[in-house]
């Protein structure tokens, strides 16, 4: 028998259950451990891009491992959640201010737009006043001076310039008796003045001329008259010079010239211009009224003087003299004209010399005449002017007037009144009455 063998004490049934036991410990502080270094790798794997583990020795390992990880569920991962990702990794104070600049620049934006839409508004406001100002720009009765500078409108717009009238065919004496020629035949368009002279109306009227009247009624008139009711074949001076003004031999010109061509013209139809001895060359012709016998103009082209002294002028001076606004000398002397002066010559401010001598012109002075402050020489004498020659034209014997002569007084009996209407004539209107050399320089 073996001494070991021997020697063996053999185990009680409580040795065997204490050997067991110390079994179980070791296998439970093996578990307990293999759970520890479980949840030291989870540890790991949840702070991969944290700081090493302090024991150290299995670190390196364990995170060339949880790169790894990474990177395989990286390549697993969609679009969306790389993104998630990328933008949850981005500090949060990098969003605040992303955030701050967005809103400064949308304040930005709203405040810059604000100011546009506020400087928009008032440049529409300013157009909106401009505009009402040029339309409520209205003419206040017949043309003056005042009114004329006062215009802000274009020329008005001709369809087709280019339809003349034909030329005059009166045949008449000088005296304005005779006829005209009224067979028109083959004429494309009969002038006005020809007309009227055969048929007390206009009654050929080109279609191009029609259209082209319209158009000056609409946008010219108004700058010139409170109202202009006159039809088409109206024989009036104004309503004959409205006419041609709208065909080829009316041109198409800028607003002063076109201004000057309807003054002339209307001058010309008044005083009987067919029947002018002299002057006549031009006149109511397509070439610019600067070219018309006895207009002169000055370096911009404007009517400056006008000169129809011993024309055979008769008939009436027109108010439409005025849109003339830098005329400076006005001569009509030794005509047969008639009618009143047109007040509103005399607001013309440029105006410096007026001759109307030896006319059968009549009527008082009109009170217009004080405002003429750049009037040199005024002569008067040889008309049948009545009244008195007021202080207030007196005074411009104080500024610029110089000249200033009208008829002497008649004291004989030839100048007596013979016939009952003569005598009323007297009763009512006596002969223009001025100091000498008080207020006129002298008389003739």
């Amino acid at each position: 028998m073996n001494r070991s063998s021997e020697n063996e004490t053999p185990q009680t049934p409580q040795a065997a259950d204490v050997h067991r036991a110390s079994g179980d410990d070791v296998e439970s502080n093996r578990r307990r451990q293999a759970s520890r270094n479980g949840r030291r790798s989870e540890e790991s794997t949840g702070n991969r891009r944290g700081k090493p583990n302090a024991k150290g020795s299995d670190v390196p390992s364990k995170i060339h491992k949880d790169v790894d990880d990474d990177e395989r569920e990286i390549g697993t991962m969609s679009a969306c959640d790389c993104i998630k990702r990328l933008c949850l990794s981005i500090p949060m104070i990098f969003w605040l201010l992303l955030l701050l600049g967005a809103g400064g620049g949308v304040a930005i934006s709203l405040f810059l737009s604000n100011d546009d839409d506020d400087n928009n508004s008032d440049a529409k406001s300013s157009a909106s006043n401009t505009s009402r100002s040029i339309a409520t720009t209205a003419p206040t009765g017949a043309p003056t001076s005042t009114m004329i500078a006062e215009k802000t409108q274009p020329p008005s717009p001709l369809i087709n310039p280019n339809t003349p009238m034909d030329p005059m065919q009166f045949n008449g004496d000088a005296d304005g008796g005779g006829s005209p020629t009224c067979d028109f035949a083959g004429f494309a368009q009969p002038h006005v003045v020809d007309q009227c002279r055969c048929f007390n109306e206009v009654r050929i009227v080109d279609p191009a001329v029609q259209q082209n009247y319209e158009t000056l009624k609409q946008m010219f008139t108004p700058t010139i008259y409170d109202t202009f009711n006159e039809s088409m074949n109206s024989c009036t001076a104004r309503n004959q010079a409205l006419l041609w003004l709208a065909s080829g031999n009316g041109g198409s010109f800028d607003a002063e010239e076109r201004d000057a061509r309807f003054a002339l013209a209307v001058l010309f139809i008044s005083s009987n211009g067919q029947t002018w001895q002299a002057n006549t060359n031009n006149w109511l012709s397509s070439v610019p009224s600067c070219n018309w016998e006895g207009v002169r103009c000055n370096g911009s082209n404007r009517v400056e003087s006008l000169d129809l002294e011993g024309s055979n002028a008769m008939g009436t001076l027109p108010r439409e003299l005025v849109l003339l606004n830098q005329l400076t000398s006005f001569n009509v002397a030794n005509n047969e004209l008639s009618g009143v002066i047109p007040p509103d010559l005399f607001l013309i401010g440029s105006l410096e010399n007026a001759d109307f001598r030896n006319n059968n012109l009549s009527g008082e002075l009109p009170s217009q005449l004080s405002s003429a402050s750049s009037l040199k020489v005024l002569l008067l004498n040889g008309n049948r002017l009545a009244g008195t020659v007021g202080n207030e034209i007196c005074k411009l014997r104080d500024s610029n007037l110089e000249t200033f002569v009208v008829d002497c007084p008649v004291a004989d009996a030839e100048s007596m009144p013979t016939t009952a209407t003569e005598t009323a004539t007297s009763s009512s209107q006596q002969p223009l009455q001025c100091s000498i050399p008080d207020c006129c320089t002298s008389c003739g």
